[in-house]
């Protein structure tokens, strides 16, 4: 048991003094971007802009806390096919620009 404790301290005290630098700057993973690409190619993204006569418009107080830079979008659902050999279902784009979904 003491050996244990004694090779989790060392863990913790090698890890606590590994520089770890903050990243200053937001990064987008590059399977997001990939994924991102295959689906506006696919024409399923859209930007998000309610309507003046809607209740989301008039509730929508988001406008004064998204930075003028950023946008919304939606994604519409991607289509499925079905694979015989897996037996299940899976996005019909690029196996690059698929994320796992389990459904």
């Amino acid at each position: 048991m003491c050996s244990l404790i004694g090779q989790f301290l060392t863990c913790c005290t090698s890890e606590s003094l590994s520089g770890k630098t903050f990243a200053s700057q937001p990064v987008i993973p590059a399977s997001t971007l990939r994924r991102s690409k295959q689906l506006a190619a696919a024409n399923l993204l859209h930007e998000y802009m309610p309507t003046r006569g809607s209740m989301e418009f008039l509730l929508d107080d988001d406008d004064l806390t998204i930075p003028p830079e950023s946008m919304r979008v939606i994604s519409k659902p991607c289509p499925r096919v079905f694979d015989l050999e897996v037996g299940r279902t899976h996005e019909a784009l690029m196996v690059t620009a698929q994320q796992g979904v389990h459904l």
